[in-house]
């Protein structure tokens, strides 16, 4: 019989109206990262430049987490993803298993927290950017008349 599967994993994306550059040089600033998981250690195992990283998870909870950066119209998807167990107290990287109630509440209350960041995120990064108006650098807005006449030959 193989392993258990991992108790908490977490699955969570936004999109923001920003350039690729901009994303990723917050998803690159540690400071990101603390607010995402302030109570875990993260070890960058894989630095994929614009398309993001990938990290060893230890602390509070063990295992890995990765925020890949999708370009996406006039912006970039950041999925987020957490795949990890709750530790033994005092020691940071054995896993231990949780109550099935527990381990639900736990991963709701991580998925609520990391919702409101990324969201946190998205308003910092669109914050010069109108509503209905193309992230910097793209087009024109959307749903104006000209976005959506056929181009002239």
């Amino acid at each position: 019989m193989g392993p258990e599967p991992v108790q908490i994993d977490l699955i969570d994306e936004v999109f923001v109206a920003a350039g690729l550059a901009e994303v990723s040089k917050a998803v690159h600033d540690p400071a990101l990262w603390r607010a995402l998981w302030p109570d875990l250690e993260l070890s960058i195992f894989q630095d994929r430049d614009t398309a993001g990283l990938r990290f060893t998870v230890t602390g509070a909870l063990v295992g890995t987490s990765e925020i890949w950066l999708e370009p996406w119209g006039d912006g970039v998807v950041a999925h987020v993803y957490l795949r990890v167990d709750a530790t033994r107290r005092h020691q940071p990287t054995a896993a231990r298993r949780l109550r099935r109630s527990a381990a639900k509440s736990l991963a709701t209350r991580r998925s609520l927290h990391t919702k409101r960041q990324l969201n946190t995120l998205k308003d910092t990064l669109e914050a010069a950017r109108e509503p209905g108006e193309p992230a910097a650098g793209y087009g024109l807005p959307v749903g104006s008349p000209a976005a959506s006449r056929p181009p002239q030959p």
